[in-house]
């Protein structure tokens, strides 16, 4: 995982933010910290919390990876872009987000030609909880939780 080197303003179990965002007077429990100090803070459940809460901001965290971020846009809405992301990467994980935008699309065929391409069985719960599924499994594979 390759972190930027600025430095990162957490607001008590929230995503971290660049500290140069965060501004002069930062928020009360708020502190910087180094990018891999922060990933080393939060236990998985602060992890996806942080993540469910960024969806509220109009960026995603400057941490996410692009898959993290696909996911990102795609539990907000933003089909396009997320499925722009998902496109770029030709892997299973790539192929995981891939088949569940297309289940958000409706296209059951093609999500789950991506199904099989990601080594998964098709789904047919909730398109909400299948993206925090992913979300939660992209932050344990970036944090090694």
């Amino acid at each position: 995982l390759s972190l930027p080197a600025e430095q990162h303003c957490v607001v008590r179990d929230r995503w971290p933010v660049p500290f140069s965002a965060c501004g002069r007077n930062s928020q009360v429990g708020a502190k910087c910290v180094p990018p891999s100090a922060f990933l080393e803070s939060f236990d998985m459940t602060n992890q996806i919390n942080a993540f469910v809460a960024s969806l509220e901001h109009d960026e995603p965290a400057p941490l996410a990876t692009p898959m993290l971020r696909a996911v990102w846009h795609g539990l907000r809405g933003d089909w396009d872009k997320a499925h722009e992301l998902a496109q770029a990467q030709d892997d299973e994980e790539g192929a995981r987000v891939h088949a569940w935008l297309h289940r958000i699309e409706g296209d059951l065929g093609n999500a789950e030609y991506w199904y099989q391409r990601a080594r998964l069985s098709a789904r047919r719960d909730d398109t909400r909880d299948e993206g925090l599924e992913i979300a939660q499994s992209l932050i344990r594979s970036i944090t090694g939780s």
